[in-house]
């Protein structure tokens, strides 16, 4: 009743419901006023392969006929939704903010170099697989250190493979950090092992600090930033540390391969500068409420 009391009262010209929860509380309020509802989606559909809500899935589909467009990250999402939805949907990115510094990838002389990633120590994020990875190429490397900036439960289980495998030297669990464009700029490589993302943030701020990057092929979110051979690489398939660990060592190898990757990836983030994604929002506005 409250909801549908703000739409009413100030006389909403457009709605929006970020993730399909507050779109369906939002939708069912918005019933009989007038007020056109966008379902906007921050997750790519292919989560429902990973977590419990898959068996949900198609009821939450359905929720979105209620919506007059629905708002998606990525190109590749479009067709993992049910053809009756498709002609609804908008693709609309996360803006990516030019950064104040830029990486140096191939490192300094004499200096250890980092490998980096950043995010939630969560299931989605998958960090295990890129420390069985990370494991498997550090003698190899001996020059390279493995830095996570973030959070999350699964902090113990990584601390415990760390010690495991006698990596206290080589890999630092930073925690959360406010000081992550400092980690950017001080670092050579990227890796996300993410099992899905909607729109990979962390991984497009990379990019925009001239870091080449590394992930996997079917992970949706990240093989529709990282252009193979051109701002990374991507390991085949999903959540295997053999194939990770072989593009770790491609890319750990070639300095010159990485400073001409990460020129690439500065380039390949200008198509996400907040002005175009900004205008992209208020166009899908304006269609809206003149329709």
């Amino acid at each position: 009743k409250k909801i549908r009391h703000i739409l009413k009262e100030h006389k909403i010209d457009v709605a929006i419901g970020f993730q399909d929860g507050a779109f369906l509380t939002l939708a069912l309020a918005a019933l009989g006023t007038g007020v056109p509802v966008i379902a906007a989606e921050r997750n790519s559909p292919s989560r429902f392969d990973f977590t419990s809500d898959g068996k949900y899935k198609h009821l939450r589909y359905n929720s979105f006929r209620l919506a007059k467009n629905i708002t998606i990250q990525c190109p590749s999402y479009v067709d993992l939704y049910p053809k009756y939805l498709r002609k609804k949907i908008e693709v609309i990115p996360n803006p990516v903010f030019p950064p104040p510094n830029t990486a140096h990838p191939k490192g300094k002389e004499g200096e250890n170099k980092t490998l980096l990633s950043v995010g939630r120590l969560s299931y989605q994020k998958n960090y295990l697989v890129m420390l069985k990875a990370f494991s498997l190429i550090a003698d190899k490397h001996p020059e390279w250190d493995l830095v996570i900036v973030g959070e999350g439960d699964h902090r113990d289980r990584l601390e415990e493979f760390i010690a495991e495998n006698d990596l206290n030297e080589r890999v630092n669990l930073i925690g959360y950090s406010k000081k992550t464009q400092d980690y950017y700029t001080n670092a050579q490589l990227f890796c996300l092992s993410s099992l899905w993302e909607g729109f990979p943030n962390a991984l497009a701020e990379a990019m925009a600090h001239g870091l080449p990057s590394i992930g996997f092929q079917n992970c949706a979110g990240v093989s529709d930033l990282i252009e193979p051979d051109k701002t990374g690489l991507l390991a085949k398939g999903n959540d295997n540390s053999d194939d990770l660990a072989k593009v770790m060592d491609t890319m750990m190898s070639n300095d010159v391969k990485r400073a001409v990757m990460g020129q690439n990836a500065k380039e390949k983030i200008k198509e996400f500068t907040p002005a175009h994604v900004y205008d992209k929002w208020e166009q899908l506005f304006t269609n809206i409420a003149k329709g």
